[in-house]
């Protein structure tokens, strides 16, 4: 009886990628992570979230011309998409810490240690 196909040895379909961050990137993060710490209490908070949403369109854009992410609302064939590589080091992204704080969208055990 022969061996069956999905216990053959196949091709691997894993590679390793090395990354390294682009420059504007890692600086752009360092710049929301020193606005974020700035918030001394939630009455500044919507002013925050309201600047992380215009940061957020000249990031995008900022991006798009780096080559780091597609061009929005652009379509193409997955094969001929670029390879995205998250640069977040955080479990949450600064962005969505400030959105979801604004929001009151996060659960008791999210808020050890911040001061929303």
């Amino acid at each position: 009886m022969p061996t069956p196909s999905y216990l053959q040895p196949g091709q691997k379909l894993i590679t390793k990628i090395t990354f390294k961050p682009d420059p504007w990137d890692v600086q752009n993060q360092q710049k929301m992570l020193s606005l974020e710490a700035s918030q001394i209490d939630v009455s500044q908070l919507e002013n925050i979230y309201r600047q992380f949403q215009s940061m957020r369109e000249i990031e995008r854009r900022e991006m798009e011309n780096r080559g780091l992410v597609d061009q929005q609302d652009t379509r193409k064939d997955l094969k001929d998409a670029i390879i995205f590589i998250g640069s977040c080091e955080d479990k949450c992204p600064t962005f969505e810490r400030v959105r979801r704080a604004y929001e009151k969208d996060t659960k008791p055990f999210e808020k050890v240690g911040i001061s929303y």
